[in-house]
């Protein structure tokens, strides 16, 4: 393994843990709605256990163990719909999910379904089916899916956001409700950048192989620049949940 591909690696496997470690603690947070809380928690979790499948491929593990191949830890096409649903619930507490909204949810139960499918079918036939196959729930077709549909639900929160903070101009609100929907804000800006970032690795990449007939991912340097654009939306988001928990919990952030 070369050093670049080592570096990511040890980030990759923090992001993992900083993620689900978040995870578990996101729940002390007093000021956020349980249905916020419950979002959140399992967004931070799917975004670390697809990061900790590309882990495992970038470390040739199913290569080594093609059974994993197809492991059901890859919630790509559930990112989005996840965020929105966060900022919707986080921005207004007395928000609940209606049946009407579990459309939203129709792709990443077909992601995840179609992978435990697959899991059992011969350890052969899922390492061609994952190198070759141009599926739009993963890989060559699941990609473009991906990127549409994160940034698509990505700019929607930004607009509940924007939406949010016009109205507290015209109502009387907390200082706390104030800093917490300019965190929001920040997060999902920060994300919605560090996403375009990682995209344009995918992008590129799709570039380079169409008419070049070359794959980035051959090169080291590009491994690790697109590697660390992941792991960085995972700790990017991991650092939000963090902070949120910390000034509410152990500094007793007020509504004053």
């Amino acid at each position: 393994m070369s050093l670049p591909d080592a570096i990511s690696a040890l980030l990759m496997v923090g992001a993992v843990l900083q993620g689900l470690a978040v995870s578990v603690i996101s729940w002390l947070s007093r000021k956020e709605s349980s249905l916020a809380k419950f979002i959140f928690s399992v967004l931070i979790t799917a975004m670390s256990l697809t990061l900790l499948y590309e882990t495992g491929i970038r470390l040739h593990f199913f290569a080594k163990y093609p059974r994993f191949y197809f492991l059901p830890i890859y919630f790509t096409h559930a990112f989005g719909p996840l965020l929105f649903y966060y900022v919707k619930a986080t921005l207004y507490p007395k928000f609940t999910l209606k049946w009407s909204d579990l459309k939203h949810f129709l792709l990443p139960v077909a992601q995840f379904s179609f992978f435990v499918f697959v899991l059992f079918k011969d350890p052969q036939l899922k390492r061609e089916r994952w190198d070759n196959d141009f599926s739009m729930l993963y890989g060559t077709f699941g990609y473009p899916v991906y990127l549409l549909l994160f940034t698509s639900y990505s700019y929607f929160a930004y607009r509940f956001i924007k939406f949010k903070i016009k109205a507290l101009e015209h109502v009387g609100h907390s200082k706390y409700e104030e800093k917490h929907v300019q965190r929001v804000r920040k997060m999902v800006k920060g994300l919605y950048f560090l996403l375009l970032v990682n995209s344009s690795f995918v992008i590129c990449n799709f570039l380079s192989q169409y008419f070049f007939h070359y794959a980035l991912t051959f090169n080291p340097v590009y491994r690790f620049f697109s590697d660390c654009s992941f792991a960085a939306m995972i700790l990017w988001v991991g650092a939000y949940g963090y902070y949120r928990v910390m000034r509410t919990v152990f500094t007793h952030e007020t509504d004053a």
